[in-house]
């Protein structure tokens, strides 16, 4: 008696006995893709400024140890290393420096690099990164810009934020280096 007293719908009756079952709207469906386009883009900028953030970080550790490291190196010889191609490690270094962490790229890329007066009478000597020859000319390509901004940043973080001047600077078209002794 129960069950004559409930009405049904004689159209879904028919529906459900032929396997059709109600879904989602085209106008449903494109709503859940968009919001789940816009948070997936929220969550990839994130992420890629944690890693800029992190490469920046480690960069400004390496050049630090690296600094330490010529340092002690003064300490213990009275004047800093000579100066070699970038990506080798000076001679006398190794002491101080694991020889697979110098000729590692560097977390911005290029090659970790010392620039020196070399010996007792070298006058200017900073550790930095060389960027290579044609970084230089490659205005306006992105990963040029890139580096440049995270450069920038970096010279924000651990010196007075212009690159010409101060401690860590452009010292060519292609090396940033932090200055230790002039």
């Amino acid at each position: 008696m129960v069950a004559m007293m409930r009405r049904t719908n004689p159209c879904a009756n028919r529906l459900r006995l032929l396997g059709i079952h109600r879904g989602y709207t085209l106008m449903e469906i494109l709503i859940v893709v968009t919001i789940l386009g816009i948070l997936a883009s929220l969550v990839t900028f994130s992420v890629m400024w944690a890693i800029r953030a992190a490469e920046r970080a480690a960069f400004a550790a390496n050049l630090r140890s690296f600094a330490n490291a010529a340092h002690m190196y003064y300490t213990e010889y009275g004047y800093y290393p000579p100066e070699a191609n970038p990506g080798e490690l000076p001679v006398g270094l190794e002491k101080y420096i694991d020889v697979e962490d110098w000729q590692m790229a560097t977390p911005l890329g290029g090659e970790w690099d010392i620039t020196s007066g070399g010996g007792p009478t070298g006058s200017l000597f900073g550790i930095g990164v060389s960027m290579g020859d044609g970084f230089a000319e490659e205005e306006g390509n992105v990963i040029h810009e890139q580096v440049s901004v995270a450069l920038e940043g970096l010279d924000n973080e651990i010196d007075d934020g212009d690159l010409n001047t101060g401690s860590f600077r452009k010292l060519n078209g292609s090396s940033f280096y932090l200055v230790i002794a002039e």
